[in-house]
């Protein structure tokens, strides 16, 4: 330290106001670089952020499943039942699964099993790999997967077959919901799906 303050007081004035100024300029120039190096740093990662969310989004395809009719009107304790529709248009079908959710206060000894519809080969293609409920919650879960041997089907037919009593106290009118539903087919790639519409049924006193 002794050395470089005896070299810089050996330094005129004027050469050592040059030497002040040049230093300022230098680091103006380093930080200068630091923050366009930071900036391109970060204009990189906004742009690999945007690219990996374009990657995730998905093609969506249509595909509907509903009830065949959407308001049933009852007037007895007699067995009601409602069917259940799919229709994938162009696209094919490999598995499809839902859940009904009802009112266990108001919907009693429900039973959903599969409907073969003679008029549709989708349907025809599926078998039940899944089904129970919970009588409790008021929910009937069931899953469709291919039979054995069989090809993936495009089109639309009915699929399944609810069928259930209103309690000796109904009243009004209570609603029963489609939800959970999942449909797959081998024909969709890993950025491509089914986002299917629903309806829901609604039941009524007369």
């Amino acid at each position: 330290m002794e050395k470089i303050k005896k070299i810089i007081s050996k330094i005129p004035i004027h050469n050592k106001k040059l030497l002040i100024i040049g230093a300022a300029v230098l680091c103006i120039v380093i930080i200068s670089t630091v923050l366009v190096i930071v900036q391109n740093i970060q204009n990189r990662q906004a742009k690999n952020n945007d690219q990996q969310a374009q990657s995730t989004e998905k093609k969506p395809y249509f595909a509907s499943l509903g009830f065949v009719d959407t308001e049933l009107i009852v007037s007895s304790q007699n067995t009601q039942s409602a069917y259940v529709l799919i229709d994938v248009g162009a696209n094919s079908l490999e598995s499809v699964s839902f859940s009904i959710d009802y009112d266990p206060n108001a919907i009693t000894e429900v039973h959903l099993a599969q409907e073969l519809d003679n008029s549709s080969a989708l349907s025809n293609s599926l078998t039940v790999s899944e089904n129970f409920t919970d009588r409790e919650k008021g929910i009937s879960t069931i899953s469709f997967t291919l039979k054995e041997g069989a090809f993936e089907q495009n089109g639309s037919g009915k699929i399944a077959k609810f069928s259930f009593k209103t309690s000796p106290g109904f009243k009004g009118g209570t609603k029963i919901e489609l939800t959970n539903i999942k449909i797959g087919s081998k024909e969709l790639s890993a950025t491509e799906e089914f986002l299917p519409q629903t309806n829901n049924l609604v039941v009524k006193r007369q």
